[in-house]
């Protein structure tokens, strides 16, 4: 339930530009936590390669929520000056 109100905020931040950066910076380390977990515990994902994958693919997303946030937050900082 926890992704699907990200999820829905990221989706009302489409229209509330006020809301992107602190929504993406909410996502972007829930996101890194999330890998920090599925880090731990990579040598008990069965098959052995899904441990590795949902790992690599959660730290690429959590790379990629940064690289929004960040964005997102120079927008903001440039449209209010």
């Amino acid at each position: 339930s926890f992704e699907g109100a990200i999820g829905l905020a990221l989706l009302i931040s489409l229209r509330q530009p006020a809301w992107r950066a602190p929504v993406l910076a909410l996502a972007t380390f829930q996101f890194a936590l999330h890998s920090v977990n599925h880090l731990m515990d990579i040598d008990g994902a069965h098959p052995a390669w899904a441990g590795y994958f949902d790992f690599f693919s959660l730290a690429s997303s959590t790379l990629l929520l940064a690289y929004l946030w960040r964005a997102a937050s120079i927008d903001t900082e440039g449209s209010s000056s």
